[in-house]
């Protein structure tokens, strides 16, 4: 029904990662797509398309804020997909969820306390955290053959450690692909409640869940919610990460407030006409433009799979339980960071290099699935180059 399968030049128009593969490799040909920074290489939903030059012939682009259209929209999604009630009056909508994040720990935390995340993890946390002095403290991920878990022993122990005073959780977590298991968000939640954690709950990828698994918001089997925020957005789902349009949904009273009255005292709540727009119109009208993607993206991480099995058995390509990002050990290789992402640049592979993303990522890649299949299979193509057998 709708077109995953043409490919859309994205060259000179600003585009971040088409910028960044041109600056690694000016003369880089043209018909060569990056797989790295995650956004979808997939037309967006003619739906957003056709409903947003409805409604540029009818609006003026002012200053805009959150409206009923909106908060109907995103109350009505959530609780379709996530089983979620949503209050809409206490929302808090950012421009992005980093800029949420930094609100979060400059509010909550104070300098020289220490931040647990778990990587190899999503590495604007790493930058967020040590902008505003804080401490990055790692609690790595298990990595069980194949399956990622959360080292529960050494998060109790850090969080027991009275200068470490918030985590922020990745769920589904980037890039590793795992989807937490409503036990596994208990338990974090038990032990940031024991020890006065802070969490911050990053859930932008919560609509991409792969076949066979369930996305489990936090916030439906926590207790106790006077410490913890969840960030969600529709930019990850349906590919409108340059609309700049993130919510923070807060259940407790005094919560919000708090965080209400500082996004405004900080002028950090501007956000666009179009953004919430593009949103509802999104929530209301894309869900079947989803679900065709999904398969689309599952696809893709089948053939992946395939295909690593098939010719490069001794490099793993691990199970995807959600997001739309592939994870990739090229380890086996023998070469340094530097290395591999010298040959990857030299064979026209562009990916996100594990090492960004922290303790545990040196030797990994990620790559970027929600991409026309012919273009994956140009890429596996050259990724072969790269291992060269």
């Amino acid at each position: 029904m709708y077109d995953f399968k043409n490919v859309v030049d994205r060259r000179g128009q600003g585009q971040t990662k088409w910028m960044a593969m041109k600056e690694l490799k000016p003369n880089v040909a043209p018909d060569v797509m990056p797989f790295s920074v995650a956004d979808m290489e997939f037309k967006n939903a003619p739906e957003i398309i056709n409903g947003l030059k409805e409604y540029l012939d009818k609006t003026i682009l002012g200053y805009t804020i959150r409206n009923e259209g909106f908060n109907k929209a995103i109350k009505s999604w959530y609780q379709r997909r996530h089983d979620y009630d949503i209050d809409t009056d206490k929302i808090v909508n950012f421009p992005g969820v980093v800029s949420g994040l930094y609100l979060g720990i400059e509010m909550f935390t104070e300098p020289g306390e220490g931040v647990i995340v778990m990587p190899p993890v999503y590495y604007p946390f790493f930058g967020v955290i040590s902008a505003q002095g804080r401490n990055i403290v790692e609690c790595p991920l298990i990595d069980n053959d194949g399956h990622y878990e959360i080292d529960f022993e050494k998060f109790e122990q850090l969080a027991s450690k009275k200068e470490n005073t918030m985590t922020i959780v990745c769920n589904p977590h980037n890039p590793v692909g795992r989807v937490w298991t409503k036990d596994e968000l208990k338990r974090i939640g038990e032990i940031a409640n024991k020890y006065n954690l802070f969490i911050l709950d990053d859930e932008i990828h919560n609509d991409l869940i792969m076949p066979g698994y369930k996305h489990t918001m936090m916030a439906n089997v926590l207790e106790d919610k006077s410490k913890f925020i969840t960030f969600t957005s529709a930019s990850k789902t349906f590919n409108m990460a340059g609309m700049t349009l993130c919510s923070a949904m807060i259940e407790d009273d005094d919560l919000y407030e708090k965080f209400a009255n500082r996004t405004m005292e900080t002028a950090r709540t501007t956000c666009t006409s179009l953004g919430y727009k593009a949103a509802e119109i999104a929530y209301n009208e894309c869900e079947a433009w989803l679900d065709e993607c999904l398969e689309h993206i599952y696809e893709n991480h089948k053939f992946v799979l395939d295909y690593f099995s098939k010719n490069h058995p001794g490099f793993k390509a691990y199970k995807l339980e959600g997001t739309y990002l592939q994870w990739i050990d090229f380890n086996s290789l023998g070469l340094s960071i530097e290395e591999l992402e010298k040959r990857n640049i030299e064979n026209d592979v562009f990916l996100d290099e594990g090492y960004i993303f922290g303790t545990g990522g040196h030797g990994f890649e990620r790559i970027n699935l929600a991409a026309p299949k012919s273009k994956i299979e140009e890429l596996l193509k050259r990724i072969s180059k790269v291992i060269g057998e």
